[in-house]
């Protein structure tokens, strides 16, 4: 099990398990209680090759958004750390993340999602995936 430093209060969540890992969202929560927030979710992205980069890169960004009433949620994905990891794994995460925000969320609400990440697999992610949301009504 992997175990990341963070240095605000949060609330763990597996998203996904695969194999022996499991996947988590790290969520910040904002302090004020509201219907239908926004969520934007940060992934670390740019980790094909065997890099540090971890679900904490984002904590900081992560507790300011929250600050300012959004939910933030740090995506734990595989990377190349992963024993026989493939950029179609992380796909696989990104895409499992979101309909997990997606099917666990109280009411619709806007989604948002960052990434550390300039490999052409990622946009093409977002793209997708946005092309989705707008054909279901929600951008």
């Amino acid at each position: 099990m992997r175990v990341y430093p963070f240095q605000y209060p949060l609330r763990e969540v597996i998203y996904k398990t695969v194999e022996r890992s499991q996947l988590k969202l790290y969520i910040f929560e904002p302090e004020m209680a509201c219907a239908n927030r926004t969520a934007i979710l940060f992934f670390i992205g740019g980790s094909f090759g065997k890099g540090p980069r971890t679900p904490a890169d984002f904590q900081h960004q992560a507790k300011y958004i929250s600050s300012k009433g959004a939910i933030a949620i740090c995506v734990d994905c595989r990377t190349g750390h992963d024993e026989g990891f493939t950029p179609i794994q992380a796909i696989c995460d990104v895409k499992s993340a979101v309909r997990y925000v997606r099917e666990h969320a109280a009411g619709e609400h806007a989604l948002c999602l960052h990434g550390k990440q300039e490999n052409k697999f990622f946009h093409e992610t977002l793209r997708d995936m946005e092309q989705y949301l707008i054909s279901k009504n929600f951008l």
